[in-house]
């Protein structure tokens, strides 16, 4: 990817419209991608983050930018979206900007898709990085995600993650919105165990992203019979990922099982 240069300032004037909490038929898809970064951070950290407040205004070139900002942690934080000319591909493309209190977060997107994760990820990162030594905040490291971790025994975890999608609670993260399109199931099993789960509809094929055992942290997966991202499924687990998809429209929706069990877990 490109370098991403530094994000040109809002102007003193722009507008601000706070993110409501809760979806609104038809808003603005800049709306849902803000409160669905803050979703992420209050999982990803294990306190509450508020949607942000929407800025948006020309920068003092006439460029349109617009930008989140949040409180994290107790940090003021703005992530700021303007273009940028990719002077390989003679083409404008959207750059991200991060910026905590007199510091300045790398981001270079890894493609461009789930940067709502990707933006929550990097500033949950940098957050943690700059609260570690608080005495108060022990949970918090529960929340982050951790190197990726090995599957040694494939068929093993696959029988886990079959259980955990044959009984356990499912909420849709992410519904299926087009062929190409990611879809994303978070599964708790017996244990307690969470699960990350896609879908790519194009192909048929589901695979784990992410697990986080009991009482650990959140791992991306590799090693033996991982693909992808994650850990592929095979057989007929990517059908049943689809089942559970089937008929959902909306984020975040629990198909089965009781909302409480997420808000006591949080999303892998």
């Amino acid at each position: 990817m490109f370098r991403t240069p530094a994000p040109p300032p809002l102007p003193a004037g722009a507008d601000r419209h706070p993110i409501p909490d809760l979806p609104v038929r038809g808003e603005h898809g800049a709306v849902t991608f803000g409160r669905d970064i803050s979703h992420y951070l209050t999982d990803l950290l294990g306190t509450p983050v508020a949607p942000p407040v929407l800025v948006h205004g020309d920068d003092l070139s006439g460029v349109q930018v617009f930008g989140y900002d949040l409180t994290v942690a107790g940090l003021p934080a703005r992530i700021t979206v303007f273009p940028v000319r990719d002077p390989l591909l003679h083409t404008t493309l959207p750059g991200y900007g991060i910026e905590l209190p007199g510091q300045r977060v790398p981001f270079e997107p890894d493609g461009y898709r789930d940067l709502d994760w990707q933006l929550a990820t990097t500033l949950a990162a940098t957050v943690h990085d700059r609260t570690a030594s608080a005495a108060h905040r022990p949970d918090s490291a529960k929340r982050m995600p951790a190197r990726a971790g090995v599957i040694t025994d494939p068929a093993a975890f696959e029988a886990r993650v079959a259980a955990a999608l044959a009984n356990g609670p499912v909420r849709v993260d992410r519904p299926v919105t087009g062929d190409r399109d990611r879809a994303e199931l978070c599964v708790i099993g017996a244990d307690g165990a969470l699960f990350c789960l896609l879908y790519q509809p194009d192909s048929g094929q589901a695979w784990v992203l992410a697990v986080r055992e009991p009482a650990g942290l959140l791992t991306e997966l590799t090693g033996a019979g991982c693909t992808r991202p994650g850990f592929g499924l095979t057989g007929d687990l990517p059908y049943r990922v689809h089942a559970l998809l089937r008929g959902t429209h909306r984020h975040r929706h629990v198909v089965r099982g009781a909302r409480t069990a997420f808000d006591e877990a949080g999303r892998p």
